[in-house]
């Protein structure tokens, strides 16, 4: 199993990916990408806080927004 690192606006999510099942790197990433969508918008309206327990605001692991990033 191949990991990716998702994130979103203020969350970092792990999804795993079986490279078995693709012929290259930018089809599992999106994937990845599109496990992570499918999960958020199954979500209620609540924060991602109550996403998962492992789950980290993107600030925790020192991911910058957008906006500040150089």
């Amino acid at each position: 199993m191949k990991t990716f690192t998702v994130e979103g606006a203020n969350w970092v999510e792990d999804y795993q990916v079986d490279p078995t099942l693709f012929d290259n790197y930018e089809d599992m990433a999106l994937e990845a990408m599109t496990l992570a969508l499918e999960e958020f918008m199954s979500m209620p309206d609540d924060p991602p806080s109550s996403w998962h327990p492992d789950c980290k605001y993107a600030s925790e692991v020192g991911v910058l927004p957008p906006n500040t990033r150089s």
